[in-house]
């Protein structure tokens, strides 16, 4: 059916609508990101949804903050809780330590979003940040786009697909090469 916001207005039996979706970041939020003191330039990153079926492999993860920091690109991870947990692996974790707004603010800022569908991504395509977001086989969706606005005409955003099952199966490789040329 389209995105979300289509889909959702026919389903409430509206015409349907396909408006690009804005987030308005308050000051507030603003100045308590400007206080973390994150890196110039660097890669937010969410891992977890709330549904396993739409997650990428952990370990994946992990793997990608790794070649990113041999790179010297800082990662800054969010969400509920992390992903990537080895501590050898520098990343910046904000995970369940900032407002969704705060949240929307840190994504603004990045150099690229990376993500599994879920809000944050949603908040990247609000916001206007260059995606990179993962997507698999959703219940029976083989190919899907849940987003409106630029993300969904496929703009400023790459998607990489698994339309033969779950994200989870994604190689990464695959991520890599949507990510690095995304990076400039």
């Amino acid at each position: 059916y389209g995105g979300l916001l289509k889909a959702f207005s026919l389903s409430a039996g509206r015409a349907p609508q396909e408006r690009a979706p804005q987030v308005y970041i308050p000051e507030e939020a603003v100045q308590a990101v400007d206080a973390l003191g994150l890196p110039a330039r660097f890669v937010a990153v969410h891992a977890r949804s709330n549904n396993p079926d739409k997650d990428w492999d952990y370990p994946r993860w992990t793997a990608l903050a790794r070649e990113l920091a041999a790179r010297g690109i800082p990662v800054v991870e969010l969400g509920l809780a992390p992903a990537i947990t080895d501590p050898a692996v520098p990343v910046i974790d904000r995970c369940g330590r900032t407002s969704i707004l705060q949240m929307a603010e840190v994504i603004r800022r990045a150099a690229v979003f990376v993500g599994v569908d879920s809000g944050p991504a949603h908040l990247a395509n609000a916001t206007g940040t260059r995606g990179v977001v993962l997507l698999g086989q959703f219940g029976p969706f083989k190919s899907y786009n849940p987003f409106s606005g630029m993300y969904g005409a496929g703009q400023h955003v790459t998607f990489v697909r698994n339309d033969n099952g779950p994200a989870a199966l994604i190689e990464s490789d695959r991520v890599a090469a949507a990510l690095l040329p995304a990076l400039g």
